[in-house]
């Protein structure tokens, strides 16, 4: 992996102090796509250069029903500040999901990895 790459990777540690965003949506399966596509956009055009922004990965479920956003803040002020700079963007969220949780009291207590031995 090259050294510009490298800077992209989600690193997921112990016991740092960043804020841990995890954000359920519930949706329509018919809307799971135009969430996500929704989601994309308003990552790329506003997310990635709020100050603060470490990281953003959006999981699917098979079923359609659910979108999971992982995110890194350096800290909850600079997430509630782009939210709050932002409510158009949480407005049409909110069309589009059927609910919306959001975690943010979360911290990482434990990671686990396969030990070197296994990965070769």
């Amino acid at each position: 992996m090259s050294e510009t790459n490298t800077a992209r990777v989600t690193t997921i540690q112990e016991n740092q102090p960043i804020c841990t965003m995890i954000n359920t949506l519930t949706v329509k399966p018919e809307n799971q796509q135009k969430l996500l596509d929704y989601l994309r956009a308003m990552t790329e055009e506003v997310v990635v250069t709020a100050p603060g922004f470490i990281s953003a990965n959006f999981h699917l479920s098979q079923d359609g029903t659910k979108i999971i956003n992982y995110a890194q803040w350096r800290s909850l002020a600079d997430l509630q500040a782009m939210l709050a700079k932002n409510p158009h963007h949480v407005k049409q969220c909110n069309a589009l999901a059927e609910n919306i949780e959001i975690r943010t009291d979360l911290t990482v207590a434990y990671c686990a990895y396969p030990s070197e031995a296994l990965v070769h």
